[in-house]
């Protein structure tokens, strides 16, 4: 279903480090400068619009997003133009219209981009419960990415998949009430649920990373709605990064 898509990554960087972004304010107190190539990096949807650089970028879907409008729909041509390091990957859904995840899907044919299968990750498969990750299996090449309330469960899926054993969160706030890093606005009720399915998300991420993936460590820079639930980088410097990691991580305490 996805061999084509991600087989080449299997493995690709086993036992390096990983700087995941999301799009929470505290992403505007990242200072990217002088970062080792071997820090692998990836992003998602508005990531697009900063100037940190990225290896691998997930694209979920089209909406064109609050105000200031900086989705896709809203801006097609920054999206179509944009070329991480490695690779872009863009959201190709299987599911029928199942609650908010029924629309806005990406057009086909964007320069550089694969499409990968994705559903909806609902309990043992059952598409009328979409919001668990009970579906989730590393098996990625012959079954669909699972979604779960944002795109960055969708990437997490492949950063396990790449052999990666620390994964840094960086503006991953799940917590909206601030908005998002650029959209103030985004701090409406039905954000504000968004960030609590995604802090639900995370919760369940770690028990399934636990049981599938033991090797792999967590750690949350400057938490907000993910506070208490993984260890902050400041804890464990010394403990199992890479001499030359510590030296970059110090940059975002």
């Amino acid at each position: 279903m996805n061999r084509e898509v991600f087989g080449e990554f299997e493995g690709h960087h086993a036992g390096q480090s990983c700087l995941f972004f999301g799009a929470g304010p505290t992403l505007t107190e990242f200072d990217d400068v002088g970062f080792s190539k071997d820090v692998v990096r990836i992003g998602s949807n508005e990531l697009v619009h900063t100037d940190i650089v990225l290896d691998y970028y997930f694209l979920g879907d089209a909406q064109p997003g609050p105000p200031p409008n900086k989705g896709y729909l809203a801006n097609p041509k920054i999206y179509d133009g944009y070329a991480p390091r490695i690779q872009k990957f863009v959201r190709d859904p299987i599911w029928s219209n199942v609650g908010a995840h029924g629309s806005g899907s990406i057009p086909a044919g964007m320069p550089g981009a694969r499409y990968y299968k994705c559903h909806i990750g609902g309990k043992r498969g059952d598409t009328s419960q979409p919001y668990s990750i009970d579906s989730w299996s590393p098996d990625i090449l012959d079954r669909p990415l699972y979604a779960y309330s944002s795109v960055s469960f969708e990437a997490l899926q492949f950063i396990l998949f790449t052999g990666v054993t620390s994964i840094y969160l960086v503006g991953h706030d799940c917590d909206y009430t601030h908005g998002t890093f650029q959209s103030p606005n985004a701090n409406d009720e039905f954000h504000r649920s968004c960030g609590r399915d995604q802090c639900g998300g995370w919760e369940m991420a770690k028990k399934y990373i636990s049981e599938n993936f033991p090797e792999v460590r967590i750690l949350s820079v400057r938490p907000v709605g993910l506070k208490g639930l993984f260890d902050e980088p400041q804890s464990l410097l010394g403990d199992f990064i890479r001499t030359e990691d510590v030296r970059e991580l110090n940059r975002l305490l």
